[in-house]
Formats: C-alpha cells, sequence, structure tokens
C-alpha cells in the first residue's frame, strides 16, 4: 500500500475524533511508524534514528515495543520528561518500556538493544559481556523445555 492511503487513514480518524470532541494524542509519525515496521520485531538501533520530538517518540516506542497505543495516564507520567536532552529522553524510553513486564506479554523480539545496557562511565554497572557469558553457562545446563524459554527471551539481551 502506498503512504498516502496510511496518511489519508489517519486523517480520517484525527478528523473524526476530532468531530466527536474528543482528544486524539497519538501524531502521525506514530501511526505511520507502525503501517511501515515489522509488527514482531523492533530493531532499536534504527528506531533511535527516527526524526521526531520526544512526544512522539514516546507514542512510537508504545506502538513499537507493547505494539499498543499509549495510554493518557502513562503519556502524562512521560510528559515531565519532554524537555530532556533527546538521546537522554530515548535511552530512557527504550530502556525502561523494553524492561517492563508488559514487553514479555508482547511478544517483540527485539534487536540491537545492547548499548542501552552498556554505562561506559559507570564502574558500578557490570559490562554486557560479562552478564551474557554467565547466563550462557547457565543455558548450557538447563533442560530443553528451559532452554526454549531463553531462546525466546534472548531477542532481549543480543
Amino acid at each position: 500500500m502506498s503512504a498516502n492511503i496510511y496518511k489519508q487513514l489517519y486523517d480520517i480518524t484525527y478528523e473524526n475524533i476530532a468531530r466527536s470532541e474528543s482528544k486524539f494524542i497519538n501524531k502521525e509519525i506514530s501511526f505511520l511508524y507502525y503501517c511501515y515496521n515489522n509488527p514482531f520485531s523492533v530493531d532499536v538501533s534504527e528506531l533511535l534514528k527516527i526524526e521526531a520530538t520526544n512526544e512522539e517518540f514516546i507514542q512510537i516506542v508504545y506502538l513499537a515495543l507493547l505494539n499498543r497505543a499509549i495510554d493518557p495516564d502513562g503519556f502524562d507520567s512521560w510528559s515531565v520528561y519532554f524537555d530532556m536532552p533527546q538521546n537522554e529522553f530515548r535511552n530512557n524510553a527504550i530502556y525502561g518500556i523494553s524492561n517492563c513486564p508488559e514487553t514479555l506479554i508482547a511478544h517483540k523480539r527485539i534487536y540491537n538493544n545492547l548499548p542501552l545496557y552498556y554505562h561506559e562511565n559507570d564502574e558500578n554497572v557490570k559490562q554486557p559481556g560479562l552478564f551474557l557469558r554467565g547466563a550462557y553457562k547457565v543455558y548450557r545446563h538447563c533442560p530443553k523445555p528451559v532452554k526454549k524459554i531463553f531462546k525466546k527471551t534472548a531477542g532481549r539481551l543480543l
């Protein structure tokens, strides 16, 4: 389908909600992101490249990681951070949402998110390589059903 179709769908929806005197908090860019990307996986490195304001970006992250639009309470809680520098906000948003229990239910395969766990200047944070090596040692000795669970969740770290 062409980009024009998705844009037209958004415009019609936006107009209908406006006519009903309701507020539509989702921006066009988040709707179009969801239409054009794989609903089963997320590449964090590509997500970080999107040109969007912090307000638009949090909406995109909810759609990308949770397969749903941001709820008004979630939007309000993130709105306090909209003034943060863009890179810091984006890292916090992706890190925070990718580590919430709801992300596990969404069954998304998350790629290239390792930089979010790497804190170069923080000596108290263990480096991801040590964690992955330790997890692999545990994995090798697990029964097959447990290994399946490891494989399903491994995309969150690799």
